[in-house]
């Protein structure tokens, strides 16, 4: 992963974007007690390096741990009617695709240890799979382009 993140960090410089200070531990350990969920491995390792970008790079931006929230703070809570996608509530969004046209997602739970896939989202009624974890999605979007995520 810290190859990886060095791999962002290169891209970033390179297309001048600045990254964001490192979210610290005890922040990142807040944010999880105050939502009663657990940031993967990968994804925590993130934070502590990256945090997110401080601007929009290719119409994307990468949100800082600040930022990031749960998906129904985007599109509102769930009645009994709606036909919102599955585990709606368990999506935390962390990122935006064309300037807020869609929302990049991570799967989290009680547990780091989880399955923490990624999607997009443009509506609460879909989402579209993109990732098994946040190291596949950093891959995708540093090898290709955040275009290939959307």
């Amino acid at each position: 992963m810290q190859e990886l993140l060095e791999k962002l960090r290169q891209k970033c410089l390179a297309e001048g974007v600045e990254l964001n200070q490192p979210a610290q531990p005890d922040e990142i350990d807040d944010f999880e007690k105050w939502f009663g969920i657990k940031f993967s491995a990968d994804f925590r390792q993130y934070l502590l390096k990256c945090n997110g970008s401080t601007m929009s790079f290719d119409m994307s931006h990468l949100w800082a741990l600040d930022d990031i929230k749960p998906v129904w703070e985007i599109f509102g809570n769930p009645s009994e009617d709606d036909n919102f996608f599955q585990d709606y509530d368990a999506y935390f969004v962390f990122g935006d695709y064309n300037y807020w046209g869609g929302f990049w997602a991570i799967k989290l739970g009680n547990s780091s240890v989880e399955k923490n896939s990624i999607v997009i989202t443009y509506t609460p009624q879909e989402c579209i799979y993109l990732a098994d974890n946040y190291t596949q999605f950093l891959e995708q979007f540093i090898n290709l382009s955040p275009h290939s995520l959307a």
